[in-house]
């Protein structure tokens, strides 16, 4: 859309200067030989070549290491859902430019450094009649920083952070773009403010491996996935008590009130994790892992005809065991992944996740199939679950592409009524499309 603005502009200015200017003279000799198209692009290469290893070198005398990177995301619709509930019309957008910074001083009082990881968005301009956006509703900019640490390592199995560091609850991550059902209750890749003590070390000669971190955060950073739209129940405004207010969203930090203004803030987290991994050969490795969590959530909202000011602040446990298997069959290898993570309040819906998938990868390719579920222990239960198969490639040059395939579905018994569930203008008690979708990226990292 814009670039069709700004291709239309330039050609009525160009006609616009066509009409006020005389035509321009022909050339008083015959321009040169124009070279060989072979000999053209060669100079072009070559060109390109040295822009680059001019750059290079620009960095490589950098006091810091400098990397940076991009996602181009199409998102396509293939049904009428919570998500795209009257229309299938897909977007095509910049889904995150980042830029990273690190810089590390040894000494012999060991290791001293820092790094940063700054993200942008363009505002998400999707098409008419909207709006710009943010990644999520209650972000406060298209600006951000993913990570912001400094650090000490006094040994090599000991690293301790402070600043902006990821959560380490459970697997890391399942590979996904999309994103799993933990991510969007702001459990999977979520950076918060505080300390973190993590490394990990080799044991029998390679053989086992124990990895460890336990962390405090004393807010959280509000800049994680927590997506609620279309997930909540009722309004804050009218919950019956303060354990509806607690119930109303799945998320602790993404939740927005009637008004869109943001009314939960995540507080003294306290987590560990530990995990032990076993290489039995050097084509076969299991890890079995064990993480918990407490911390709290501070609400804030208004109630009742007359709005009246109530706030809140309870506390949340997680427990999660975690296993990992890796085998190597010749060129392949084959990673699969299981996590069950149990959440309890009272800040926090009662809940029972599941993360399952497994990977092949065979060179530069990479197949997978990520599966999430989760049941809220209301009265009555909500389930949820996301099935995700994938296939990503590694071009080359910092370049890959990715194609995914996404089937989001809810149930809930209350009843959901249309245009939410999307499939007729009544109400379901059965399963619904929150997304049923296409989704491709191209991938650039330097």
């Amino acid at each position: 859309m814009r670039s069709a603005i700004v291709l239309s502009a330039l050609l009525a200015c160009s006609a616009a200067l066509a009409q006020g200017t005389a035509p321009p003279t022909p050339p008083t000799a015959p321009p040169p030989e124009a070279p060989a198209p072979q000999a053209e692009m060669s100079e072009m290469k070559s060109k390109l070549q040295t822009m680059y290893d001019e750059f290079r070198g620009l960095k490589n005398r950098l006091p810091f290491q400098l990397g940076a990177g991009v996602y181009l995301f199409y998102y396509q619709p293939l049904d009428n859902t919570t998500f795209s509930p009257t229309d299938k019309n897909g977007y095509f957008q910049v889904y995150a430019f980042y830029l990273k910074l690190d810089s590390e001083l040894v000494t012999s009082y060991g290791a001293f450094g820092g790094h940063a990881e700054l993200r942008m968005r363009d505002g998400g301009h999707i098409g008419a009649g909207s709006s710009n956006q943010y990644l999520r509703g209650f972000f406060s900019s298209n600006i951000w920083f993913q990570e912001l640490y400094a650090y000490y390592r006094p040994w090599q199995f000991l690293s301790v952070k402070a600043g902006k560091v990821y959560r380490k609850v459970g697997i890391f991550w399942d590979d996904s773009f999309f994103g799993n059902l933990q991510y969007f209750d702001g459990n999977k890749l979520v950076p918060d403010w505080g300390l973190s003590l993590e490394g990990d070390h080799d044991f029998a000669r390679g053989r086992l491996d124990f990895e460890y971190s336990l962390q405090y955060f004393y807010n959280g950073g509000g800049t994680n996935g927590s997506l609620d739209y279309g997930r909540t129940l009722g309004t804050p405004e009218a919950a019956a008590g303060v354990q509806a207010v607690r119930d109303y969203s799945p998320t602790a930090e993404g939740a927005v009130d009637s008004a869109g203004t943001r009314m939960s803030e995540l507080k003294h987290v306290i987590d560990a994790r530990a995990a032990l991994t076993l290489r039995a050969t050097k084509r076969f490795s299991l890890t079995v892992g064990i993480s918990g969590l407490n911390g709290r959530v501070a609400r804030v909202w208004k109630q009742g005809l007359t709005m009246s000011a109530m706030t809140d602040e309870s506390p949340f446990s997680q427990v999660a065991p975690e296993l990992t298997a890796v085998v190597h069959a010749g060129p392949v290898a084959v990673r699969v992944i299981g996590e069950y993570l149990r959440q309890f309040g009272p800040g926090m819906r009662d809940a029972d996740y599941v993360l399952a998938g497994a990977k092949a990868t065979w060179k530069r390719l990479n197949v997978y199939l990520n599966n999430s579920y989760v049941r809220y222990l209301l009265a009555p239960d909500i389930q949820e679950f996301i099935i995700q198969p994938g296939v990503s490639y590694a071009i080359g040059g910092g370049l890959a592409a990715l194609v995914e395939y996404d089937e989001w579905e809810r149930k809930d018994p209350r009843g959901v009524a249309y245009p939410l569930q999307a499939a007729s203008t009544g109400t379901t008690t059965g399963f619904y499309a929150i997304d049923r979708s296409l989704n491709v990226v191209l991938a650039y990292s330097y």
